[in-house]
């Protein structure tokens, strides 16, 4: 994910891959979640052709009020056109907040994401809308009883990346997808020199 946020990131962990540099534990609690995240959108999308199962899950923590990320939306270099992502929120309550790129005047719209709650963005969000989880006061985060002002976010996705040939960027790393206001366009995700 890229932003301009401050959270720290976590590392991206394949659910279904067992050699993954994670605890059993962990893996299993990320396995359960995956099946019960693809439950839940096959239930909200009835008659989808394609079903979506999570194969990616990357994990950030923001240690209070402060931490943040900043509005963007996600590389879609793996994930495709048009994804389906769903994020889990754990711990405190922050907003979540989608603004429009597309609407005149923007749209702007929060989100109060409670402990064990989801959004499911899917359909075009990612090329019309940044997300961001914005800094507040600290009296705006509804701190969770075990963990206090910590919010976990878990976002959930399919890699198609089988189904897609990236391209190498200028600076020898994959390009990235997305999406440039008419069309998607391949990108440099941020190793190049500027300027590139």
């Amino acid at each position: 994910e890229q932003g301009d946020g401050e959270a720290r990131h976590g590392s991206i962990y394949a659910p279904a891959d067992a050699s993954a540099d994670a605890s059993p534990d962990l893996l299993a609690a990320l396995r359960s979640a995956s099946a019960r995240l693809a439950e839940h959108v096959a239930q909200i999308r009835p008659g989808r052709a394609a079903p979506w199962f999570p194969t990616l899950a990357l994990g950030n923590r923001y240690a209070d009020h402060q931490d943040s990320v900043g509005a963007h939306s996600d590389y879609l270099g793996e994930l495709g056109p048009r994804p389906i992502i769903v994020g889990l929120a754990l711990g405190a309550c922050r907003d979540f907040v989608l603004a429009s790129r597309a609407a005149d005047p923007p749209a702007t719209v929060r989100i109060p994401m409670p402990h064990n709650s989801i959004v499911v963005m899917w359909g075009e969000c990612q090329e019309r809308w940044d997300h961001a989880v914005p800094a507040c006061g600290e009296g705006a985060v509804l701190r969770h009883a075990l963990v206090g002002p910590v919010r976990y976010s878990l976002t959930f996705r399919m890699s198609r990346a089988a189904e897609i040939s990236r391209p190498k960027c200028r600076c020898d790393k994959p390009a990235e997808l997305k999406w440039r206001g008419t069309g998607y366009r391949w990108c440099c995700a941020g190793h190049a020199p500027r300027g590139d």
